[in-house]
């Protein structure tokens, strides 16, 4: 018997009301709309990607998370048989369905399992007699579980509405489409997933590697912070903030486990001997240094948890920073202290961080996170080297220093020969804003010379604005120039 459409709009509502008091959602096939009975809340339900498949988990329906609704999509007479078929794609039947699984409002009468529906199928397909329906009435299908066959993709689910069985059925168990007896179609997504993991990576940071210190330390920020440019001062730094990961916690949203429940820590899907670890493209982090992280803060005034010392023969390009899971979970600083030693200059490079996942039990996934640039160091100035120089009698070298900028440029001065650094006659050479300054060989040399020698001008300067060359003149008047190398550009 029909029922109103007064009566199919009050049942309707109600269902909806239903799903609203206890805070819970379906999936639904329809667009909601003011002028049918209501549908009940729709809510997709997100698992983690990380949820292993293999073999199939299977996942139960909890709070009507895996619970699909829709309009009939067509009309049934009294005492009318139709068919009811569900096909599962990513995914099959984790428990089996039963025919109390499948209602409607008002009901559907007498309901029947007549194909599918076992564990490890993926479709089922229901013999419905009963009372007469409408085209908007509204159907109600309880899986009572799935197993995923991949969590790369949505799981979706198709309802069709078939006139009779044989179609429903159809051939070698693909249904009969073309012939007028597939009533209705409709699909949409079951279930989708997302990664539990959140990673964010701070803006990269640049630190400055100051020409005051020979380019040994960093420009000083005061209590722990990146250094800025214009690092004129004696004051230097010996800890650069290498970059910092904001977050490395729980994905934002209702990120559901196997047993269709929420996630509610980190630790759940990551071990605690996740790791994150930092790249330069440098030929490796300086012999000798240290590296470790302050926790909740971007400050590097204090290393908190260190690793080690960077000992080997051939410094490592990468460091690693341990216990990832437990320690970021929020703004932590990861740092880098060089040792400050003369000699021991700091190269310019970009320093990338990513995490190194360990799974917990029942979780897998990629095994890093996306690398991103979190540090970038650069030179506060400018360094220009010679070759090799000679003073023997009636030779002449001396070196042209050229400032192109606005400030004046006060470039330290440090020679070597073979045995090491000496002590020249000049320590500090001014180039003038917007001038060239000789500088004669003799004035860079100790008193009691032993060459041959070499020379480095480390200028506070931009390394555009400062050029240098090395000319020699010979007893015949000959005259050679060479331009001065800057070491780690050129």
């Amino acid at each position: 018997m029909n029922v109103s459409k007064n009566k199919v709009a009050i049942l309707g509502a109600a269902i909806a009301a239903m799903f609203v008091a206890s805070a819970q959602a379906v999936v639904v096939f329809d667009p909601v709309t003011a002028t049918l009975p209501a549908l009940p809340l729709t809510s997709v339900p997100v698992y983690a990607s990380e949820i292993i498949t293999t073999p199939a988990v299977s996942v139960p329906n909890v709070g009507l998370s895996l619970d699909v609704a829709g309009r009939l999509g067509f009309g049934l007479a009294a005492a009318q048989d139709r068919f009811f078929r569900f096909d599962l794609t990513g995914a099959t039947f984790g428990a089996i369905v039963t025919s109390a699984l499948l209602t409607n409002s008002p009901a559907l009468g007498t309901v029947t399992v007549v194909n599918g529906g076992t564990v490890g199928s993926n479709f089922v397909i229901f013999q419905a007699t009963g009372a007469g329906q409408l085209a908007t009435d509204i159907f109600n299908f309880a899986i009572p579980g799935i197993k995923f066959t991949s969590t790369a993709a949505p799981v979706t689910i198709q309802y069709r509405l078939f006139q009779d069985a044989a179609a429903a059925n159809g051939i070698g168990g693909v249904p009969i489409t073309n012939d007028g007896r597939l009533l209705v179609t409709k699909t949409t997504n079951l279930v989708t997933f997302t990664s539990a993991i959140a990673t964010t990576f701070q803006p990269a940071r640049t630190e400055f590697i100051a020409a005051t210190s020979g380019f040994t330390r960093f420009c000083d920020g005061g209590a722990g912070a990146p250094g800025t440019a214009g690092c004129t001062g004696a004051a230097t730094d010996t800890i650069a903030v290498v970059g910092t990961i904001a977050t490395h916690t729980l994905a934002p949203g209702v990120i559901l486990n196997a047993l269709s429940l929420p996630i509610v820590a980190l630790s759940e899907v990551l071990a605690g001997t996740s790791t994150a670890t930092l790249t330069t493209n440098a030929p490796g982090f300086q012999v000798g240094s240290t590296a470790g992280t302050t926790l909740n803060t971007f400050n590097c005034a204090v290393l908190g948890a260190v690793p080690g010392t960077v000992t080997p023969a051939l410094a490592p390009t990468v460091l690693t920073y341990p216990n990832g899971n437990n320690m970021l979970v929020s703004a932590t600083s990861l740092c880098y202290n060089v040792s400050g030693a003369a000699g021991a200059a700091i190269v310019e490079q970009d320093i990338t961080g990513r995490f190194n996942y360990v799974y917990a039990a029942g979780y897998a996934g990629a095994p890093t996170s996306t690398p991103g640039v979190v540090a970038q160091f650069r030179r506060d100035g400018v360094e220009l080297q010679s070759p090799w120089f000679t003073t023997t009698t009636g030779y002449i070298s001396r070196f042209f220093l050229t400032n192109t900028g606005a400030v004046d440029a006060v470039c330290n001065v440090v020679t070597w020969n073979a045995a090491g650094a000496v002590t020249p006659t000049v320590a500090t050479v001014t180039v003038t804003a917007g001038t060239q300054r000789v500088v004669p060989a003799v004035d860079v040399l100790p008193a009691a010379p032993v060459g041959p020698y070499a020379v480095r001008f480390v200028c506070g300067a931009p390394s555009s604005a400062m050029q240098g060359n090395y000319v020699l003149t010979s007893p015949n008047g000959a005259v050679t120039i060479g331009g001065m190398i800057r070491p780690a550009t050129n």
